[in-house]
């Protein structure tokens, strides 16, 4: 699916939560926290998690790009 059309779907069906420090919107959807934006690049400030990211693998981490960022 799109981008565009996820990003939709979620901002229609979803509850607005909050806006991150980056610019991108949160909201609940169906139960879970989700964030759609188009820049998911590695922060480079320590002290803020930009990203938590469910991976098939059934763990939750803070890096796109790093195993070792296992958070869960």
């Amino acid at each position: 699916m799109h981008f565009n059309l996820i990003s939709k779907r979620i901002q229609e069906h979803g509850t607005y939560l909050r806006r991150l420090s980056y610019g991108a919107a949160v909201y609940d959807f169906e139960g879970l926290s989700v964030v759609a934006a188009t820049c998911m690049t590695d922060n480079t400030e320590e002290d803020e998690i930009r990203s938590l990211i469910l991976q098939p693998d059934g763990h939750i981490y803070h890096s796109w790009n790093h195993r070792g960022s296992v958070l869960l």
